[in-house]
């Protein structure tokens, strides 16, 4: 089962607290650090060193967890995958649900495998970013390519409403 809190619910009531996962995860260009390595800024226990100053992809990046995805014990820290919903790049072709693994064999979870069908019965895309392994894709070129870069490392599965 899959919980969403509504916004209502979910309003200031979570917090990071002692998880920082997003700062292995996520590729910051400012600090020249690559996705899937730790932060050289990140604290032990969580928290960031350089949090006042910290680059802009830090600061406007916030988890599916923080926006009331998933009860409390989904917490990245605790799941092990971090969850992120965006736009695609053209937005009248949806969300799609980006799901980090912040530690191997963490996509293959029950956790993983029950929010990847919500969100598809649901239309939204999902990609799955493991941190090592055989990566392919399987979507259309579009998606594949953005402003000449390839995106490398993404599992697609297309949404059950057959959009895109």
């Amino acid at each position: 089962m899959v919980t969403i809190l509504l916004k209502e619910e979910r309003s200031n009531k979570r917090t990071c607290d002692t998880c920082s996962e997003c700062c292995k995860v996520l590729k910051i260009e400012e600090l020249d650090k690559p996705a899937g390595k730790r932060c050289p800024h990140q604290k032990k226990g969580g928290g960031c060193e350089i949090y006042e100053s910290r680059p802009a992809s830090c600061r406007v990046f916030t988890c599916g967890w923080l926006q009331g995805f998933g009860p409390e014990e989904t917490r990245p820290d605790i799941t092990k995958v971090v969850l992120d919903c965006r736009t695609l790049p053209n937005p009248k072709d949806g969300w799609i649900v980006q799901m980090w693994e912040v530690e191997e064999g963490r996509l293959t979870t029950k956790w993983v495998t029950a929010v990847t069908n919500f969100c598809l019965k649901n239309g939204l895309w999902v990609a799955h970013l493991p941190l090592t392994g055989k990566r392919r894709f399987s979507c259309r070129q579009v998606y594949r390519e953005k402003k000449g870069e390839r995106w490398y490392g993404w599992s697609i599965v297309k949404p059950a409403n057959g959009n895109i």
